[in-house]
């Protein structure tokens, strides 16, 4: 593929400083039966689209930021930066693995390093990570402790681990609200409220993965009665202002205001794959442990388009809700292309990847 690129570059680089052409040269090299043998037979744009995906320019006015360390925020996560360090609340709207995520341990980062500052361990401040379900709550106690040490709290319904210690507590929101409203317990010491999945204030309260009776008032007792800045996470809200407007009654009252940060985009690596097994494979009846698979591997590539049905192109919005990796768009248009009618092909070219 590089004498394809380097084509390329010869023709953009033309095709920017006409006045300069006389100054560069491009001659295609004869390639040797090695190199002949070793061709892959594809053009460099199809050799980027198939094979190299994950390794494309991804940028949404990307810069960097002396308070992240390892990538470069794009702009709409620097304004989360700002808004935590100005202590403000926000309910963050992004795809999941958009890269939301990133502002939470950000926030424990900097009440982390203001407790080193102090003196005193009694005036240390507390992060409180909200989420719906106790399943969750493990996971992301597991995962903090994985960045910052057991520095990490748990407390649900059925479990409670170094709730008096910690500086940062993973909980569910019905035993935060039990802690709010005991008043032997001093909820000024919050310095930031995370609230994870914040769609799920209609479904769960208590921490179990059920419908509980109540929970959306369980969250909305919590967002009452916090008396700190908080982040409200989620991936699926669709009326992001007016849920904005609701969450900011509870802020009122401490002169802050509660901004709306939304992010639409996320770069589709993952693929589909169906498990189709071989009949022939005597070893899937043999399995005894969830350790054992099957001698043969039957997985197999989904393409996305393939699981939609007339009844979904039918509708206005489906195909808007698909999300394809670089591989699967060029697969989608190699299909088109070749399958369509002579009279359509001209409509297809300026999909041309070439």
């Amino acid at each position: 593929g590089l004498a394809s690129a380097c084509k390329e570059i010869y023709e953009f680089y033309v095709l920017k400083h006409p006045d300069k052409v006389k100054d560069a040269r491009y001659r295609a090299k004869k390639l040797t039966p090695l190199e002949k043998a070793q061709s892959l037979n594809m053009t460099f744009a199809q050799f980027q689209l198939l094979h190299c995906g994950h390794l494309m320019q991804r940028s949404f006015n990307s810069k960097p930021d002396p308070r992240v360390i390892g990538f470069k925020p794009d702009a709409w996560q620097r304004e989360l930066l700002d808004i935590v360090d100005s202590k403000q609340s926000a309910l963050v709207v992004a795809p999941t693995s958009s890269g939301k995520t990133f502002i939470s341990y950000y926030t424990m980062k900097q009440v982390i390093e203001e407790n080193k500052k102090s003196k005193y361990a009694s005036k240390a401040q507390l992060v409180i990570y909200i989420a719906p379900t106790k399943a969750l709550v493990r996971q992301v106690a597991a995962e903090v402790y994985a960045h910052y040490g057991p520095i990490v709290g748990i407390q649900t319904t059925s479990y409670e681990q170094s709730t008096d210690s910690c500086q940062i507590l993973v909980t569910v929101p019905q035993c935060l609200e039990e802690l709010l409203l005991d008043p032997k317990w001093n909820s000024r010491k919050i310095a930031y409220c995370i609230l994870d999945e914040i769609h799920c204030i209609q479904e769960f309260g208590t921490g179990e993965q059920t419908m509980d009776e109540g929970g959306s008032i369980v969250w909305e007792h919590v967002i009452n009665l916090l008396p700190c800045p908080f982040l409200a996470l989620s991936a699926t809200i669709g009326n992001p202002e007016c849920f904005r407007n609701w969450l900011s009654f509870s802020q009122k009252r401490y002169n802050r205001e509660v901004r709306v940060v939304t992010h639409k985009y996320r770069w589709a690596d993952l693929k589909l794959q169906v498990y189709t097994p071989d009949l022939n494979d005597d070893s899937i009846t043999n399995i005894t442990n969830t350790t054992q698979g099957p001698n043969i591997k039957s997985l197999n590539h989904l393409h996305p388009v393939a699981s939609l049905t007339l009844l979904n192109l039918q509708q206005t919005d489906s195909l808007h809700h698909l999300r394809l990796s670089p591989e699967e768009c060029y697969q989608l248009y190699y299909l088109f292309y070749n399958l369509s009618p002579d009279n359509f092909k001209d409509e297809l070219k300026e999909l041309n990847p070439e």
